[in-house]
């Protein structure tokens, strides 16, 4: 009966050309009202899920999480003083009021002492590769070289203008021989999530770790990121990137297939980590084209 009842109605809708209206979304309040590019806004209201596009001050900002009456949104580069904004398939809400950019502080000389992390054993070369979040305040080390090209990482938040190492030094679990983890490393905007490249992993195969913040304190998530339809060394994990919401990443492998080279996709839902798709291999290449040399993701 229910479902002769629904065929019905949408009978009905298509005869009469009414389209049924959804829930429009509403912005009760936001807060903070101020702060500088890298401020996470909370917006509360109702039916906020699916946003189609999120405005602060004029510019899009990046979703950190939603639960459909609570947004966090990161102010992004460009903002200026203005609205709040949310936009769904079924109207566009705004704020009351504004939120007001104010400037970043500007230092016109070295921020603290070298950061040297804790734990290194031998010559670990930190710094080799290095990437920091949006707002500026973690900061993320590779040091590929360290135990004995094991690799490794450390992390890094600012406080009050002061740098401090966070945790101990990250090392993915499940590597094979000289891993060099670290060669390459990427921060997601609210720098809750890291990814550590680590190119040497089983014989030159390669693989990426991802980690995960929460209170302060890091963990892995899930096993290393080992992409299919490698064909030999590839070397996954010569380059990697993260999405800003932190749920997408892309590895590069700079010698698969004899050196063509080859990206793979990663996407993130409740906390595990998917392939998506076949490796990414461009056409019209010639010879050893090396892809997945650098790659990045907005």
């Amino acid at each position: 009966m229910t479902k002769y009842f629904l065929k019905h109605i949408v009978f009905l809708f298509l005869l009469t050309g009414f389209t049924p209206v959804f829930a429009q979304p509403t912005i009760t309040s936001f807060a903070p009202a101020s702060g500088s590019v890298g401020t996470l806004v909370t917006i509360t209201g109702t039916n906020l899920s699916n946003p189609t596009a999120i405005t602060i001050g004029g510019v899009a900002a990046i979703a950190i999480s939603n639960t459909g009456t609570s947004l966090v949104a990161m102010v992004m580069p460009g903002a200026t003083t203005g609205a709040v904004s949310v936009t769904t398939a079924s109207g566009t809400a705004n704020g009351t009021g504004n939120f007001t950019v104010t400037a970043s502080q500007i230092f016109n000389g070295q921020q603290s002492n070298k950061l040297l992390g804790t734990g290194g054993v031998g010559a670990s070369q930190q710094g080799s590769s290095l990437a920091i979040s949006a707002d500026g305040n973690t900061a993320l080390v590779g040091a590929p070289s360290d135990n004995s090209n094991a690799g490794a990482a450390w992390v890094y938040t600012r406080s009050g203008g002061v740098w401090t190492q966070q945790g101990a030094k990250l090392v993915g679990t499940g590597a094979v021989g000289a891993a060099r983890q670290g060669y390459s490393v990427s921060l997601s905007a609210d720098g809750n999530t890291a990814i550590v490249g680590g190119f040497g992993d089983n014989s030159a195969a390669g693989a990426a770790w991802v980690f995960t913040r929460s209170g302060g304190g890091w963990s892995q998530q899930g096993a290393k990121l080992v992409g299919t339809g490698a064909v030999g060394a590839a070397q996954q994990g010569f380059s990697v990137s993260l999405s800003a919401d932190g749920n997408t990443v892309i590895v590069g492998g700079i010698s698969d297939n004899s050196s063509a080279g080859a990206s793979w996709v990663y996407t993130r839902s409740g906390g595990v980590w998917t392939q998506q798709g076949a490796k990414l291999v461009g056409t019209g290449a010639v010879g050893a084209a090396g892809q997945g040399i650098s790659v990045s993701l907005s």
